[in-house]
């Protein structure tokens, strides 16, 4: 022992040497015992028995292995239900989807395999073959077609029977059995589809190919460049150890919002291993009660057998087959001809032709394309808000071209009353929404199929509120009978009710950190409202901001090299044709403008504006600016003078402003002074006059007239409700 206690170097050594010794001691009693534990008892010898006598802790260990490769030995066996018990949960299974009022579908691998593309985790699955270290044979994914269960998933979606698909796999065969891309939610992409992240909303182009020749994990750049901005193009795979970022085709947001609604939601051919770690689509904060009803469709074991109403031990296509008959319906088959695909793809240019070798999907030959899905909103836009955006925003996810239809004065003044602005500054306006491809003037109030067909429109959307005609008539009534309707969600807080409101009442209540007072509190419950109280769709709401609300708005864009940063800065209160003329002018300064717009907050706007200004407050002037076209970043709250650190901070190269008075800062001083300075200031001539105050004149001028529309449209909403509850209650 060496001085104050501690081991010698030698001790240590002679330790150390002991210790290994006592391993492989027991390395040796280990494999001695499992050798005569795996003899059948009546073959091991009375010395044996000793050995495992004295050994319990390992025999217990080896037990405990055993049972553990036993369970995942039976859990990886594809057990088949008799005909007679299949066919009898196939029709519990068909009440289900009967009486379900949101049927959710979530898609694995399973319901692939008839088309001859391999599933991961069955007896010949990708995983189950590497595990074994064996080899798997590469498979020509565009030689697959929908199979009977894509078909017939897409048949009950076309008979309000299946409210949207979730699914797994990236092979694309949901989009191409004419399942509308509004209706899915591809989580881990689609082999089909490559975007282009730089341009906003993320551009998409359809391929007839698999896009994902020269992608992999955490590689994703398919070696195409964007038609428009000349960014490289990305594939949509998610891999596994990655994290799905992309907005479509992955559409989460309507994954969640399906899956929140859901009562049944019918699971086909998924281990559900994957699926099982995203607990947003399990509702698993509700109470048990509350839940979805579970079905599975597997062969295999599931990690959510335990949790299911029903399993059914089954291959998808048999189980589908026999599910399509007892709800009496025909399984379309698949037509290549009508391939949704050659209708949606982007053709690639002369210069474009040598970038994949991949083998294109490729139509029957003589045969013309059809149309790609396209959706109309008609509607009213007057006094465009975020909450239009937010609508155009849904509607332009559920196809592949927005029309949006904008009604005439004569034709808003017949049905509604006054109009806020012209006719002229509306379409201006609507178009000035990123969201929107195309305008259509003068649009009918009420919406026929004939709007839709001039128009090439698959079916037209609209919020979940009523539209009345001026005799209290459903204006989509004709589109809903045929079908060709969509409904996307109402942005709740917001309506040009209570925008009307606050300019007539002209308190500060609206304006965000500022309590809400009693004439604020009454005219929230008073303005507009008829005599037989409010209706649901008229009535003011408080908006309430959320991170996620920001994120669907923003572009999610970084200025790239090249761009020309722009900052300008204002309240942009009731975002109008003035501030979409004066961002236009701005947009057209450079050949590649990265346009920051700098918002103050409410208690400044209102110091250098006075009265109740802003009209908006900080959270919904975010929102209105975000959803233009022109602008790509928004700074919320930003500072009244443009200072030194801003412009650094940001690298600004100009800074703009309009022909509008520049109010000096609380000291005196010019806001502008440091942009100046260093020479980057511009005043830019919209050309237009219309300003916020402008528009709160017209307001008021007409205030009779909107108080007396607004009692006259809630009066028909409240009929309509009536009418609604009357039936509900006669059906009971």
């Amino acid at each position: 022992m060496a001085a104050g206690g501690s081991l010698s170097r030698s001790e240590r050594k002679a330790a150390a040497r002991a210790e290994i010794l006592q391993q492989e001691e027991q390395r040796d009693r280990r494999r001695q015992v499992s050798r005569i534990w795996r003899k059948p008892p009546a073959e091991r010898s009375p010395e044996e028995c000793q050995v495992l006598s004295e050994s319990e802790d390992i025999v217990r260990e080896l037990e405990r292995r055993r049972k553990r490769r036993e369970r995942l030995r039976r859990r990886q066996e594809e057990v088949c239900d008799e005909p007679e018990e299949l066919k009898r949960k196939v029709i519990e299974l068909a009440a289900a989807i009967r009486n379900a009022k949101h049927l959710v579908i979530y898609t694995g691998a399973g319901i692939s395999t008839a088309a001859s593309i391999p599933d991961y985790r069955g007896p010949n699955g990708i995983w189950t073959l590497l595990q074994k270290g064996r080899s798997i044979s590469t498979t020509d994914l565009s030689e697959a077609e929908p199979t009977l269960t894509h078909m017939s998933i897409a048949c009950l979606h076309k008979h309000n029977l299946v409210q949207h698909v979730v699914s797994q796999n990236c092979d694309g065969l949901h989009l191409r059995s004419g399942l509308p891309r509004s209706a899915i939610s591809e989580l881990h992409g689609n082999m089909y589809i490559e975007v282009c992240t730089s341009c906003t909303p993320n551009r998409e182009y359809v391929r007839v190919f698999d896009v994902t020749e020269r992608t992999a994990l955490h590689k994703h750049h398919t070696g195409r460049m964007c038609h428009k901005c000349g960014a490289q193009l990305r594939d949509t795979i998610v891999h596994f150890g990655e994290k799905g970022t992309l907005t479509q085709p992955l559409n989460w947001e309507a994954a969640t919002e399906a899956a929140s609604k859901a009562d049944v939601i019918l699971c086909l051919g998924s281990s559900l291993k994957v699926l099982k770690k995203y607990p947003r689509l399990w509702c698993m904060s509700k109470p048990p009660p509350r839940r979805p009803k579970l079905y599975i469709v597997n062969l295999q074991w599931t990690p959510k057998d335990d949790l299911a109403a029903l399993k059914l031990h089954g291959r998808c296509d048999d189980v589908m087959r026999l599910l399509m008959e007892e709800l009496g319906l025909q399984i379309p088959g698949y037509e290549r001809a009508r391939d949704p695909i050659f209708a949606l793809a982007e053709p690639l240019r002369p210069e474009e032709e040598g970038t994949h070798s991949r083998k294109p999907v490729a139509p029957p030959q003589g045969t013309e394309p059809a149309a790609a899905p396209r959706d109309e909103p008609p509607a009213r836009y007057d006094m465009v808000h975020y909450g239009h955006s937010n609508q155009l925003r849904q509607a332009r996810a559920m196809g592949d071209y927005l029309i949006v239809g904008v009604h005439t004065d004569e034709e808003i003044a017949k049905h509604k009353g006054p109009p806020v602005f012209t006719q002229e500054e509306r379409y201006k306006m609507v178009q000035a929404i990123k969201w929107v491809d195309e305008i259509a003037p003068g649009a009918p109030y009420v919406t026929t199929l004939e709007t839709l067909d001039k128009y090439n429109c698959d079916f037209c959307v609209h919020g979940d509120d009523i539209t009345l005609t001026i005799d209290g008539k459903d204006t989509y009534e004709e589109v809903k009978t045929a079908g060709r309707y969509r409904e996307c969600k109402r942005t709740q807080g917001v309506s040009t009710t209570d925008l009307v409101g606050r300019m007539l009442l002209m308190t500060k209540a609206h304006h965000s950190n500022i309590d809400e007072d009693l004439d604020y509190r009454k005219h929230t419950d008073n303005f507009g409202k008829g005599p037989k109280g409010h209706s649901p769709w008229t009535g003011v709401s408080q908006f309430l901001q959320t991170s996620q609300k920001i994120i669907q708005f923003a572009s999610g864009k970084e200025p790239q090299p090249g761009d020309t940063i722009i900052y300008v800065a204002g309240a942009f209160d009731l975002f109008h044709i003035g501030h979409v003329d004066f961002l236009e002018k701005v947009h057209q300064l450079a050949e590649r403008p990265y346009i920051i717009a700098g918002l103050h907050f409410d208690q400044e706007v209102n110091r250098y504006k006075g009265k109740n200004y802003p009209i908006m407050n900080i959270h919904e002037r975010t929102l209105s600016v975000l959803a233009c076209r022109y602008v790509s970043e928004v700074v919320i709250g930003a500072p009244y003078a443009v200072t030194a650190d801003l412009l650094d901070h940001f690298k600004v190269t100009l800074v703009c402003h309009g022909m509008t008075e520049v109010v000096p800062d609380k000291d005196g001083s010019d806001p502008y002074e440091e942009p100046k300075r260093r020479g980057i200031f511009q005043l830019v001539d919209s050309g237009s006059n219309l300003t916020t105050d402008l528009i709160v004149q017209r307001i008021i001028k007409n205030r009779l007239e909107f108080e007396a529309r607004n009692q006259k449209k809630e009066a028909k909403e409240l009929a309509v409700l009536e009418a609604m509850k009357r039936l509900e209650e006669e059906k009971h």
